[in-house]
């Protein structure tokens, strides 16, 4: 698309002032005041960078208690970014968001401590080192039936491995190192067809002890999703690795920044990694399609 100067009565401004419009019926912008539109964000969409964003935004070179840093940043949030709330509750998904806000700010250099209780945007924002990428793919077996969780998130790749990732590290957050001396491996699916519409699917490894998969369930459940146990076969149902954790390391396949990441594993020593299903025609995999049978002739 070209032109040489925007004309009010041109086919393009009507154009880009129609689409305005839509976008503002649909939510997508509003209008903070006449003659302005600004985009719209849904807390319950924000993701880790969204937040501290607001955070940092929100704060200047005077010490401020951390409370109030929260509420001066659910304002900022408000303002600019659209995101809608009657009252500020203390155990809300907003100020939870916005104390992990502040720890992620604090661990990147964005924020720093002043004091017991107060903090004050950093003069400079140095970065963490990167998470390391090892080279060498790890193979996870694909044919093998695996327990899953199926549950009826929506959203985006990102939204989703964001939502996973959360889940997982709570859950193993309850177990000690020792117990992951063997590789617990976990696995994601989307938009898998399913007649209840439980169309995410969080795969668990046989390694996973028992009690461990109740907590993923329970705390899926805690965020208002129905969840419903079943089996599958990664390599035949399109779950690919997500995540594997083997005593105090962990492996995630995921483009997630790596501070979303370091949010939820701060105690493990993390690595990028490719995680790649290893497949083969053997006794085991004939056995698995006379049991389970295909994605075809199964009723999912």
């Amino acid at each position: 698309m070209s032109y040489q100067r925007l004309r009010a009565d041109g086919p393009l401004y009507a154009t880009v002032r129609e689409a305005i419009e839509s976008s503002v019926k649909a939510g997508v912008l509003d209008r903070p005041r006449r003659g302005y539109v600004r985009a719209t964000k849904n807390a319950q969409d924000m993701n880790a960078d969204d937040w501290r964003h607001a955070l940092v935004a929100s704060l200047d070179d005077d010490p401020v208690e951390r409370e109030d840093a929260i509420r001066r940043a659910a304002e900022w949030a408000r303002t600019n970014l659209g995101v809608e709330f009657e009252r500020l509750r203390a155990d809300g998904h907003i100020a939870s968001r916005l104390r992990s806000a502040i720890n992620s700010a604090i661990r990147r250099g964005e924020v720093v401590r002043h004091g017991a209780t107060r903090i004050v945007r950093a003069a400079a924002a140095p970065r963490l080192e990167p998470i390391d990428q090892l080279c060498i793919p790890r193979d996870v077996d694909g044919d093998r039936p695996i327990l899953v969780l199926q549950f009826d998130a929506q959203g985006d790749e990102r939204q989703i491995h964001y939502l996973a990732l959360m889940t997982i590290a709570t859950a193993l957050s309850t177990t000690s190192d020792a117990r992951k001396a063997t590789d617990w491996i976990f696995y994601i699916a989307l938009d898998r067809p399913h007649v209840e519409g439980l169309t995410t699917w969080l795969g668990v490894g046989s390694g996973v002890p028992a009690q461990v998969v109740d907590l993923l369930q329970k705390r899926l459940e805690a965020a208002g999703h129905r969840v419903r146990r079943e089996y599958a076969v990664p390599a035949r149902h399109g779950l690919t690795p997500l995540l594997v954790a083997t005593g105090g390391h962990v492996e995630v396949a995921t483009t997630l920044d790596d501070d979303t990441i370091r949010e939820h594993f701060d105690d493990a020593a993390l690595w990028r990694r490719s995680l790649k299903l290893h497949t083969g025609v053997g006794k085991a995999a004939q056995l698995n399609e006379l049991l389970l049978g295909s994605d075809g002739d199964r009723s999912e």
